[in-house]
């Protein structure tokens, strides 16, 4: 079983920590898709709440790509420990390949701000700045590719280092004797052996080499001072396989170590193989001890360890005799543990400490004697040296000098004096008063920089309620010092997020900076109801004014007293197009009176929803309150733009220079592109509007004030224009009415009538600016009474200057009443809804053919639009132009909502170039449109094409239509008549021309009767 699998094993038996880790690190490196859904799924339920586990996990999931359960688990490792920044960095490298750039950069910031500053964190929060804008613009998978083009998937975990099993070191069977290794020295015990407590069995101790007698008979002297070293001792019982030879010189005597030396047991010199092959055995790990032997011996060769055969005696050499150059014969080896024979009892092993320690101690059995060297002429206790013995050898090796020498170490040292305790009370006395001295002064700059901290604070709230944009940025150094004074303090982390709620509210700069903020409010002990605003501007910031707006019923009753909440609380209500958010601004003003912002914003927003009878006091309140600024100045132009009976420049008040611009809150940069636009406008210089107009919509937040630009953009004439202010109003709001109303506009523009219908279903049909769309449909459709009701649906604002044209187009209408040239000319401008088309209408059926061409000249580019190429058609007709006529009718009838004017004009092009074909095709094509009508445009095909007598025919069929019957549809029967000879042709045409006299259709039909 390999490595892997025995930690696979010892894993699911016992899913521990470090198992845990350690198959994340394998399984990182070698992802098996099973495994580590096992892996995680165990880990999430044992280890949920261990930051480094589940770090491990979310890596593990990310280097297999399952980015879902890494963003899990990599939550899971955040939640356990907030301030590590690794579980953050992993999260926001899952967010950004799954797509999410958003979150994946502030994840990423969050991280770099709890210390993870390395390149590589610092680059995916690069990349993910830059995403951010692909996400908005395209979406997530767009992201997700493009992560995974250019920052490719590699391991996040290192590959484990995987340790093979040791095999396993053969065992000798006694068959034959195994080839020993190099031997090691007898007083050496070998690394990482550890020996056996008490001499366990099982073990051979190592042999402990005689002592040597004197070399020569007489009194011993230690040897001078100035000679050399005494030759170190030759260790006792060479080796038989090397000949007799000695072993390696013995080592100087060295202090005891810490761990006790292994048991000694006496040997003959013909066992040092066997203590070799021994000690090899003992590297090894440890095996259970065995048995004693209780069979003699057959030779004077020990057992190896762990053997049940006993090994051959090997041939020994003799060893020289103490004292003397002559060999002796070699002991007599001893006898067999529990033999009785060879010695009068029974021998046993007994554990002795090294030699030179001064002490040696026997475990004595009754009737044992330990065993001895014979010399040439006595036998020596090596068990229990002598002490001449002892010293000689001390003496040898240069421990011990008989003569004398420094005094032992064991002697009592000379006493020396020491100071008295005055001296150590003295210490005392001056450490705990330099300790207390240390202390006082740390808490004296402790409480000064709180100090100093406080003094900050109130500057900084001073400058936050200015509702200036310098102040405010000037905020972020003096914050950033406060917290270098202290970090945790409440007050401070509250300041941090106002300053960047009102950044979001008041910068053109991205907003950035409000989770953070949160975040470390809460870490700051701040409480929950005093950051719920910073909530409402996280969801604000990003768009989702749905889920700023279901927070505000969970915090009113608790965070309503706060002005900043229900400063936060109205700029996502005004952003979502809810007029509630008035409310909000002046609950903000009440609870706190010197935040000017609030002012600000609630003079803009009643100035433009409500309008300048309501606005004018707010505007002069926040004047009075911040002074001249250039925020005021904004509010005053703003104030010039909504007014209806505005001059021609704006007051010397609401003048905005270019260095004011520059220091205007967001909601108020559009103002001056507003009020370039206008004094355009009025002095004719068109393409100057739309070009300040379409910067003012770059710049909008909000759908009131880009609706208003989208209703410029229709005064300047330009539908294109128009229709991108009414998208971006729709993208705030779908559901802001005026936004609606806008769009219904901007489809009427391009003849799209069933789409501007469509816009104004389910409003307030006695809106003014839903009546003005009612009105415009009626009039294009024909419906006189439905343009009737819609007129009066307008109440007050009749008298308005602007809408004069709807006003007047009931009369243009049914031809009842048409007002002079120079109520035309005011009429037809684009700030009138629908002017220009009533003053065409009614300059076409008067017969001022000059004015009407007046009027196609000031539309410039904008005539080939439907409902203007209508007009256009009709006056080439009326000039004779057929071609140019043909053309623009047929704009209007293929680009526009086919109408029943557009029907009738067509079939009018079309007769007069002699195509009846395509006339009948036209009529056919469009039966429940035409209604009856339809036979009054047949019997009108047919008396032109030559078919006068079946035109007739249906003449007699059709009785003619009523005098409150719009003036077209008279116009046609008259026409029809004529052509067909029907017998009241002559004097219903002739009634026509005595009330329109110069109507080129009345002329036509005139021309037909003679």
């Amino acid at each position: 079983m390999g490595a892997f699998e025995q930690l696979l094993e010892t894993w699911r038996s016992n899913p521990a920590a470090d198992s845990t880790l350690a198959l994340c690190s394998y399984l990182s490196q070698y992802p098996r898709e099973d495994l580590v859904r096992e892996v995680g799924a165990r880990a999430e339920q044992w280890h949920s709440s261990d930051a480094s586990v589940m770090l491990a996990v979310g890596r593990m999931y990310l280097d297999a790509t399952l980015h879902a359960e890494a963003q899990a688990a990599l939550v899971l490792a955040g939640k356990a420990n907030p301030r590590d920044p690794q579980p953050f960095r992993y999260l926001g490298e899952v967010l950004l390949r799954r797509g999410d750039a958003i979150r994946g950069e502030k994840v990423l910031a969050r991280a770099i701000e709890l210390g993870s500053a390395d390149q590589e964190t610092r680059l995916w929060h690069d990349r993910a700045l830059v995403y951010v804008a692909l996400q908005k613009r395209v979406g997530a998978p767009a992201v997700a590719a493009e992560v995974a083009r250019t920052l490719p998937q590699k391991t996040s975990i290192p590959a484990p280092a995987m340790a093979e099993p040791k095999p396993e070191q053969p065992k000798w069977t006694g068959e034959e004797p195994p080839t020993l290794p190099k031997a090691t020295p007898p007083n050496r015990v070998p690394t990482g052996a550890r020996p056996p407590a008490g001499g366990a069995p099982g073990v051979r101790p190592r042999s402990v080499p005689p002592p040597l007698p004197p070399t020569a008979p007489g009194p011993r002297q230690p040897p001078p001072r100035s000679a050399p070293p005494p030759p170190r001792l030759p260790n006792v019982g060479a080796s038989p396989y090397t000949g007799g030879a000695a072993a390696p010189a013995m080592a100087p005597i060295a202090p005891a170590p810490v761990r006790p030396p292994p048991p000694v047991a006496v040997a003959s010199p013909a066992t040092f193989e066997e203590d070799s092959a021994q000690t090899t055995v003992q590297n090894k790990p440890p095996e259970p001890p065995l048995p004693s032997f209780e069979a003699p011996m057959s030779s004077p060769a020990m057992p190896l360890v762990g053997s049940t055969d006993v090994a051959p005696a090997l041939p020994s050499p003799p060893l020289p005799a103490f004292g003397s150059a002559d060999a002796a014969p070699a002991p007599p080896p001893p006898p067999a543990f529990g033999s009785t024979e060879g010695s009068p009892a029974a021998s046993s092993s007994t554990a002795l400490p090294a030699f030179g320690t001064g002490a040696a101690s026997s475990v004595s059995t009754p009737g044992y004697r330990p065993p001895v060297v014979s010399t040439a002429d006595e036998f020596v206790d090596i068990a229990n040296p002598s002490a001449e013995i002892v010293l000689e050898h001390l003496a040898r090796v240069g421990v011990y000098e008989p003569g004398g020498g420094a005094p032992p170490a064991w002697e009592k040292a000379t006493p020396v004096k020491t100071r008295g305790s005055w001296v150590l009370i003295l210490a005392t006395v001056l450490f705990l008063g330099a300790g207390g001295g240390a202390y006082a002064y740390a808490r004296h700059v402790t409480q000064q920089r709180m100090a100093q901290a406080q003094r900050m604070n109130d500057e900084v709230a001073t400058l936050l309620h200015s509702g200036s944009v310098d102040d405010l940025r000037s905020t972020d150094d003096k914050l950033a010092k406060i917290f270098d004074l202290d970090s945790r303090n409440k007050r401070a982390a509250r300041l941090w997020l106002e300053n960047r709620v009102l950044g979001a509210l008041m910068l053109p700069d991205e907003p950035r900076g409000i989770d953070a903020a949160v975040h470390r409010a809460s870490v700051a002990e701040v409480p929950e109801v005093e950051t719920a605003f910073g909530r409402i501007a996280s969801f604000l910031v990003e768009g989702d004014l749905a889920g700023a707006a279901a927070l505000l019923p969970k915090w009113d009753k608790t965070a309503g007293n706060d002005a900043y909440y229900q400063l936060t609380a109205a700029a996502a209500l005004e952003r979502a197009g809810d007029i509630r958010a008035v409310e909000r601004y002046q609950a903000a003003r009440e609870r706190d009176d010197k935040l000017v912002l609030a002012d600000i914003l609630l003079a803009r927003l009643v100035l433009l929803e409500v309008g300048v009878d309501k606005g004018k006091p707010l505007v002069e309140a926040a004047r009075k309150k911040a002074g001249d600024t250039p925020n005021t100045k904004a509010l005053s132009a703003l104030e010039w733009a909504v007014d209806p009976a505005r001059s021609k420049e704006p007051p010397k008040e609401a003048q905005i220079s270019a260095d004011d611009e520059k220091h205007l809150i967001l909601p108020l940069r559009p103002v001056p592109y507003v009020v370039e636009a206008l004094t355009a406008i009025n002095a004719g210089q068109t393409d100057k509007a739309k070009k300040a107009i379409d910067g003012a919509i770059a710049l909008t937040v909000s759908p009131a004030m880009a609706t208003r630009l989208g209703f410029l953009a229709i005064q300047a004439g330009d539908e294109k224009l128009a229709r991108k202010a009414a998208l971006r109003a729709l993208q705030f709001s779908a559901l802001y009415p005026q936004a609606r109303v806008l769009a219904s506009r901007v489809a009427l523009l391009g003849g799209r009538l069933d789409e501007a219908k469509k816009a104004i279903e389910e409003l307030d049909p006695r809106s003014p600016d839903v009546a003005v769309v009612r009105a415009a449909l009626a009039y294009e459709t024909l419906d006189a009474g439905e343009m009737q009701s819609a007129v009066e649906a307008l109440g007050d604002a009749k008298k308005q200057p602007d809408l004069a044209a709807l006003v007047a187009g009931p009369g243009v209408l049914l031809g009842a009443q048409y007002p002079d040239a120079e109520a035309l000319e005011k009429m037809a401008r684009p700030q009138v809804p629908w002017g220009d088309l009533v003053a065409m209408d009614a300059a076409l059926d008067t017969g001022n053919l000059e004015l009407a061409e007046k009027f196609v000249s000031a539309w410039g580019g904008g005539a080939s639009r439907p409902v203007y190429a209508l007009r256009v058609a009709r006056l080439r007709r009326y000039q004779n132009k057929p071609e140019e006529a043909a053309k623009a009718g047929n704009v209007a009838f293929e680009k526009g909502t086919v109408t029943i004017s557009v029907v009738i004009e067509h079939i009018y092009d079309l007769v007069k170039q002699d195509d009846f074909k395509s006339a009948r095709d036209v009529i056919a094509k469009y039966p429940a449109l035409l209604g009856p009508l339809g036979n009054w445009l047949r019997m009108f095909v047919d008396g032109s094409s030559g078919h006068a007598a079946e035109a007739k025919v249906k003449a007699g069929q059709m009785e003619l239509p009523p005098d409150l019957s719009p003036l077209v549809i008279r116009v046609l029967a008259g026409r029809g008549l004529a052509v067909a000879k029907d017998k009241r042709a002559k004097a219903y045409v002739q009634a026509l021309a005595k009330r329109y006299p110069k109507n080129g259709d009345v002329l036509e039909a005139l021309e037909a009767v003679k």
